[in-house]
């Protein structure tokens, strides 16, 4: 999964070429080092360090000449991540919610938004965002996780069994391709 992950935010630095720079770091640099350290985080410093280089990108996304929109809503769905990770949810669920305005069909954004909503308790809220980021890509482990976890909490037993049905599908799968 995180390499997936990394692999898709290489192919999307690659693809785009910006020269304005930051603290010498252009956008894509700082786009990707936060990404980078965000995923190989041992620790809130980790997670820390990696919010500095992705609100240095941020500060990029108006001179942005094409795609301002999607670079923005990943970053903000990454921040809302990394917020997330933090025990943050009410910066989460605001990083989150402007991702979604900027882009309402973004899988990370709508994995992020579900978790948040179970944490708060609001399962329904969490079925509906889990269901829609699974519809978009049904590998997603941790969006299936906790669709169990909210179908049981909010009283969906029979769908929750289906569903752990599905989680352990996808880590089987996974565990035969992992070492």
């Amino acid at each position: 999964m995180i390499l997936l992950r990394l692999s898709l935010i290489c192919s999307t630095a690659v693809r785009y070429q910006q020269v304005r720079t930051w603290g010498g770091l252009d956008f894509l640099s700082n786009f990707f080092l936060g990404n980078c350290i965000y995923l190989s985080a041992k620790s809130t410093e980790d997670l820390a360090e990696s919010l500095l280089y992705l609100e240095k990108a941020t500060g990029f996304v108006a001179v942005l000449p094409e795609r301002r929109d999607e670079y923005h809503s990943k970053l903000l769905a990454n921040e809302g991540a990394i917020y997330l990770s933090l025990g943050n949810l009410d910066e989460a669920r605001l990083r989150t919610s402007r991702a979604l305005a900027l882009d309402a069909h973004l899988t990370a954004a709508l994995a992020t938004a579900g978790i948040i909503f179970h944490r708060q308790g609001d399962n329904e809220s969490a079925i509906r965002y889990l269901r829609q980021a699974l519809a978009q890509n049904s590998g997603l482990l941790q969006a299936r996780y906790f669709l169990v976890l909210s179908l049981y909490s909010g009283g969906h037993y029979n769908d929750a069994k289906v569903e752990g049905k599905g989680f352990a599908a996808v880590s089987a799968r996974l565990s035969a391709i992992c070492p």
